[in-house]
């Protein structure tokens, strides 16, 4: 294309033109758009290369000299903020070139990998070695999400970090992170409970403010554990358990820390098969809390009853006087469609302004994030832990559910 613009010009700067836009063109189709133009500014020590993201095609094989070239500009140029890498499969020499950039850049703040094939494994501990190697990272933002990641992967983690103790004069990166992003792999129990929690209670993560472990079977036993984690944490905000498998004895546990965390504002627990017992647990739970501002409790299986606890618990915090306080509490915002069907008039929901039908969401049914399920999709097995802890609380359940309807 070049070549023939430029003959068809006929000037020497339609001929230097063309070639160029023919040497472009032919860079760009070889590596990728993106990876192309990080490439060019990296050369140029450009400013704009502090925020590379990359995809697909872009990781290939095909593209490794030039993502070498690329990851070791990155480091030498000392600019590199957010690194994000996706829908890609991590092959050897993609994990060993990251590996090598981690370790060496000083100034990367996030990195974010998601929906990435072969990272379960060796690639995970490169990128885990690569940081710790790592004398003066900043890193705040840490997001491995819908990588399939396991509870090996989890406890090889823990294991790489703590055998490797700190430089003097030095922090080790995970005591600076302050978001930790683990939604839509496959943790399950013993990865939260002898791999993060561990972390947690030794006070490796002083800093964590979010913690995302949304859709990653977890049951009520692990998060008993992560409660006790997290009894005295007053720095962290968010928790995010969206579609595992709490249970309504993982609620009575998730209850216990919102009457106790005074740091705690946002709590994500949609979809976890918390039922009626679960839902009066926490409602209870919100009596004694004024620092929680958001509660998505959807897709529960709630029945009225626990709806109205939660009502009144919404009332009381909403509805207090100026006068009561020398500041008020944030106000408090629920979630709680998709639960029971049915009709309330109590004084509660109307004084709280709920509306007086609870009918099940539209989405509710709709396909559920990698790795999470829909409520079509949960079966008695899946409620529980190895140990059938969720047992007991079948029977009455039941019972619930039917006084619930009349």
């Amino acid at each position: 294309l070049g070549l023939g613009l430029g003959l068809g010009l006929g000037l020497g700067l339609g001929l230097g033109l063309g070639l160029g836009l023919g040497l472009g063109l032919g860079l760009v189709r070889s590596v990728g758009t993106m990876l192309a133009l990080a490439l060019q500014r990296a050369r140029r020590r450009d400013k704009a290369v502090r925020n590379v993201a990359l995809a697909k095609g872009e990781l290939s094989e095909a593209n490794e000299s030039a993502l070498r070239e690329l990851f070791d500009l990155l480091a030498e140029g000392d600019q590199l903020e957010t690194l994000k890498l996706s829908e890609a499969k991590f092959r050897p020499f993609l994990s060993e070139a990251l590996e090598e950039l981690l370790a060496r850049t000083g100034t990367l703040l996030e990195i974010y990998v998601r929906r990435c094939r072969k990272v379960s494994g060796d690639a995970f501990a490169a990128m885990v070695n690569g940081l710790n190697d790592n004398e003066d990272s900043p890193l705040a933002y840490f997001c491995v999400t819908d990588c399939n990641l396991d509870s090996g992967d989890i406890l090889t983690f823990r294991e790489l970090y703590e055998a490797r103790p700190p430089m003097p004069g030095t922090t080790p990166w995970l005591r600076e992170v302050s978001v930790l992003n683990l939604t839509g792999n496959r943790i399950t129990c013993s990865g939260l409970a002898d791999g993060i929690c561990p972390l947690m209670q030794q006070g490796y993560l002083p800093q964590l403010v979010e913690l995302n472990l949304s859709c990653n079977r977890i049951a009520c036993a692990s998060t008993e554990r992560l409660v006790r984690a997290l009894r005295g944490n007053t720095f962290l905000q968010t928790l995010n358990l969206e579609r595992n498998r709490i249970g309504p004895r993982g609620a009575a546990a998730i209850a216990e820390l919102v009457s106790v965390n005074r740091g705690l504002t946002f709590l994500y627990i949609r979809g976890n098969m918390l039922r009626t017992r679960g839902g009066q647990a926490i409602g209870e739970a919100l009596a004694k809390n004024k620092a929680l501002e958001k509660l998505d409790i959807r897709d529960n299986s709630i029945g009225i009853a626990a709806l109205c606890t939660l009502a009144e618990a919404l009332h009381a915090r909403n509805g207090l006087a100026a006068t009561e306080f020398e500041e008020l509490p944030p106000a408090l915002k629920i979630q709680m469609d998709g639960n029971a069907v049915g009709v309330c008039t109590c004084r509660a929901c109307q004084l709280a302004e709920m509306p007086k039908e609870f009918g099940r969401s539209r989405r509710a049914s709709a396909r559920a994030p990698p790795g999470g399920k829909s409520d079509e999709d949960w079966s008695e097995e899946d409620l529980g832990d190895d140990d059938d802890d969720d047992e007991a609380y079948e029977d009455d359940d039941e019972e619930e559910h039917l006084n619930d309807f009349t």
